[in-house]
């Protein structure tokens, strides 16, 4: 299935907001109150769905999943193209739920219902039945809205383990967020980069960079605890850093590497630590 949605990597990249500022980055523990349209193949929807699979919040957050690879028509639930139905055919094993909101075939017709917005049809995409219209498509800020505290009451699995820093801890959440958006912008949107560079140069230019912040990642994880097998990137317990790095990597092994013809050595082999 192919992975080469460029549709978040731009730092200039609109975001969907509201209607009226509704989203602010908390959500509320409601059963049943919300629906996170996402895509196997998205590394970006992949962070807040990790939080729904990681804290058991399927209860309050229904997932449902479009085909994990987008045309010209966008994501999509049901296949109406001849180019849908080809790809649908030759990959039986992608999961693709129907949408239970409007029961519409593809993302953009959602989308449709928010005329005001002009951004790119992407996932994550989260819907709120109470408010009864999406309401965010940023996948850093539902990531850690989903690991929030916010949604302490609805979590049924891992319920005692923090992703983020508490809320009054004003220099964790400030190193968490310098963190998160180093990640995001040297790591996983970087090899999207890569894949649209124009010439040769920028192409090795930006693999390069893409290296350099995973040899400062490895240094960071052997420094953060030299004696334990078991490292974090930030003090001694796991956090939505290290999601973001694993998710990130563990894509560039089974599909970057070889799709992007990205260069140099396997994490597995040049990272261990990693």
């Amino acid at each position: 299935v192919a992975m080469d949605c460029c549709s978040c990597s731009g730092p200039d990249a609109e975001r969907l907001e509201g209607p009226e500022g509704v989203f602010h980055g908390c959500l509320e523990p409601d059963t049943g109150r919300y629906v996170m349209y996402v895509a196997a193949g998205c590394p970006f929807a992949a962070r807040p769905w990790f939080a729904v699979k990681f804290y058991g919040l399927e209860h309050a957050v229904q997932i449902v999943r479009a085909f994990p690879s987008n045309g010209e028509d966008s994501w999509f639930f049901k296949p109406v193209s001849e180019w849908e139905k080809t790809v649908v055919e030759a990959n039986p094993e992608a999961a693709i739920d129907q949408d239970p909101i409007l029961g519409v075939t593809h993302l953009r017709d959602l989308y449709a219902t928010r005329p005001e917005y002009n951004g790119k049809i992407t996932v994550p995409l989260l819907y709120d039945k109470k408010v009864g219209a999406i309401i965010s498509n940023d996948s850093m800020s539902l990531g850690k809205a989903l690991c929030g505290r916010g949604m302490r009451k609805a979590r049924t699995r891992n319920v005692d383990v923090e992703l983020l820093p508490a809320e009054d801890d004003a220099e964790g959440t400030a190193a968490m967020t310098a963190l998160t958006t180093e990640l995001h912008n040297e790591f996983t949107t970087k090899v999207y980069k890569i894949h649209g560079s124009a010439t040769q140069a920028e192409h090795a230019k930006l693999t390069a960079e893409f290296f350099a912040t995973l040899d400062r990642l490895e240094k960071q994880l052997v420094a953060s605890s030299p004696n334990d097998e078991q490292r974090w990137l930030v003090g001694g317990n796991m956090s939505f850093g290290d999601v973001m790095v694993f998710i990130t990597a563990i894509r560039f092994e089974l599909a970057y590497r070889w799709r992007f013809n990205i260069g140099g050595d396997s994490i597995q082999v040049g990272h261990v630590t990693s």
